[in-house]
């Protein structure tokens, strides 16, 4: 926790602490604050867990304050359909989420006044290098890197790499303690941190000589870099690294020809993926009889690293059955296309007989959009982005994404994003064999969907090797059966912001409730800490009710909640918006 002082106004924390998953964690030696939150927060959804009460019940109402112990940000009422669940899902709003702190957020149960442990949490939105401030040029032009001269000119040789190569990168924009550059040499990375006290300074970033002797040789090594921010934020979604440099290496004498791309430009060693439309990148390999014979194996390796960093390789084996044949590999379209603002490197090995030939690598950019992994599918009847509950289990599946492992953990999410109470559904399983298929499935209970029936629902899936998020899917909105009508906040006279005098209503406190629906079992709720009462609503269409004056006044200097519950026989209990209120007198407010 952080040693920093917290608002008077907290409580005294009493049931448990609040959990966010896109929180990164306090810098190393850092006793300020108990997590960062960067971009990722603002981009979807934020979702605060807040653990279950003991005393849980339905009907409890839970309250999330941010920078502000008065009036909360968001709400949540526990269902029958949440005591099952070990936590309750809060939206944060993004319109909340501002630099550079929030300071404290924390839970309460409204009744109670129990709260959460406060969490003080640092907020950091800037984007590692800003704007790219050239983009009609390759690369980054904002995040510049330096080679060393007699590199430039004379490449690398296995002497000169056993001085190891140290690459100068140049300040950037926003450079930040803590952010993570990643270094790609060829398809060899090596990641670095920028230390405390070196912000806007330059970064020597240094090859060693074992990363050099276990990447290849090539006619033009790709070394390019990228930077991450310390609350993950990403560089620029059109340039996500620097511009490339291109570097001779011979430090393994090898004698074989480097494959041929040949979808890659020879002049800028790019590939386009506009240019590429719906074809397969190719590569390929002649057999000379100087170095193939009958027989000899060529393993084949793409190297591929996609605009995040994330590097995934693919290998293929073929026969040489006749000398002097050309031999193509192929990485398919479906590959290529998660490569947008990435980079490759294809290279061989030549299995003979008597040894192992390596061959040099051909290094080539990819120029394109970045592409995010496709929406689930719904195997179920949708109308126009409608799911009518029938009875059935949702059936959803997904594609087997590349970069994914039998142990990769895929976890599918269906959210009701809603800071008036949130609902979700979470379910993982590890993505096991299903390369073969090509396809993961999985099935929501048809009880867990009753809980979002008449609301707006976002459907995705995320990947992780724990603890690296590898990435989430596009979001499919929904439709959950047909829309229910909204439930306003009550309307109470004689409010001035959101403070109420009780001296202006010594005959009472007049509440209007709007569109209440035509039916029994509708209740308007006062809740205070000192006192409360609950009003059923007589007539429905727009009622008006007179709550009696004292519970005002004995809530004198607190704040009290006011909503109203409607709940058809047969169906689950509705709530309202809640309207929050600070009971004071105006001279003293």
């Amino acid at each position: 926790m952080s040693s920093k002082s917290r608002n008077s106004q907290e409580h005294d924390a009493a049931w448990g602490a609040l959990s966010i998953p896109a929180l990164f964690p306090p810098r190393e030696g850092d006793t300020d604050a108990d997590g960062y939150l960067g971009q990722r927060s603002v981009d979807h959804p934020l979702v605060v867990y807040a653990p279950l009460p003991a005393n849980a019940h339905e009907g409890q109402l839970l309250e999330l304050y941010c920078n502000n112990g008065l009036l909360p940000v968001a709400h949540t009422f526990v269902t029958s359909g949440d005591l099952p669940h070990g936590r309750l899902p809060l939206i944060l709003p993004a319109r909340y989420i501002n630099p550079d702190w929030i300071d404290p957020l924390v839970c309460r149960i409204n009744l109670t006044g129990e709260s959460t442990a406060p969490l003080r949490l640092g907020v950091n939105l800037e984007t590692p290098a800003n704007k790219d401030p050239d983009p009609a040029q390759p690369g980054h032009q904002g995040l510049v890197i330096n080679l060393p001269l007699d590199v430039v000119i004379s490449g690398v040789s296995e002497e000169r790499a056993r001085e190891h190569i140290e690459v100068l990168l140049q300040p950037y924009r926003h450079m930040a303690a803590h952010d993570c550059i990643r270094l790609c040499w060829g398809d060899q990375q090596i990641l670095y941190w920028v230390e405390p006290g070196r912000e806007g300074l330059p970064v020597m970033l240094q090859v060693p000589y074992a990363t050099i002797m276990k990447g290849q040789d090539s006619k033009a090594l790709l070394v390019t870099v990228q930077a991450r921010g310390f609350t993950g934020n990403l560089m620029d979604a059109s340039a996500r690294w620097s511009a490339p440099s291109y570097v001779k290496v011979y430090v393994h004498s090898n004698k074989l020809v480097p494959p041929t791309i040949e979808q890659m430009d020879p002049a800028t060693a790019e590939i386009e993926l506009e240019h590429l439309a719906d074809d397969d990148v190719l590569a390929y390999v002649f057999a000379a009889s100087n170095f193939f014979e009958v027989n000899d194996k060529i393993h084949f390796s793409w190297h591929t690293t996609d605009a995040q960093g994330r590097a995934i390789s693919y290998s293929e084996m073929r026969l040489v059955n006749r000398v002097g044949q050309t031999y193509y590999f192929t990485l398919p379209n479906s590959e290529a296309r998660t490569l947008g603002q990435g980079h490759l490197t294809a290279s061989y090995r030549l299995e003979k007989r008597d040894g192992v030939l390596n061959s040099p690598a051909s290094c080539a950019t990819v120029q394109g959009p970045i592409t995010q992994w496709p929406a689930a599918k719904i195997q179920n009847a949708l109308k126009e982005g409608r799911l009518d509950l029938d009875g059935a289990d949702l059936k959803v599946t997904m594609p087997y994404a590349s970069g994914w492992r039998a142990g990769t953990l895929v976890t599918l999410v269906l959210l009701r994003p809603d800071p008036n109470g949130a609902v979700e559904y979470r379910f993982s399983r590890s993505a096991g064999e299903s390369r073969e298929s090509g396809q993961l499935e999985f099935l929501v209970p048809v009880d867990e969907l009753e809980r979002f029936k008449g609301g707006l629902a976002q459907l995705y899936y995320e990947a992780q090797e724990p603890p690296l998020l590898l990435g989430e899917s596009r979001r499919l909105h929904l439709q959950v059966g047909p829309l229910e009508p909204p439930m306003n906040p009550p309307i109470v006279a004689n409010v001035s912001g959101h403070k109420l005098d009780p001296d202006d209503v010594p005959d009472g406190i007049r509440v209007t409730l709007q569109d209440t629906p035509v039916a029994d079992n509708t209740w308007l709720h006062w809740v205070g800490p000192r006192a409360r009462i609950e009003i059923p609503v007589p007539n429905p269409g727009n009622g008006q009710l007179t709550v009696p004056a004292r519970f005002a006044k004995d809530n004198l200097g607190h704040t009290v909640s006011v909503y109203w519950t409607h709940r058809e026989p047969g169906h689950r209990v509705r709530y309202s918006q809640v309207l929050t209120l600070l009971i004071a007198q105006r001279q003293s407010s």
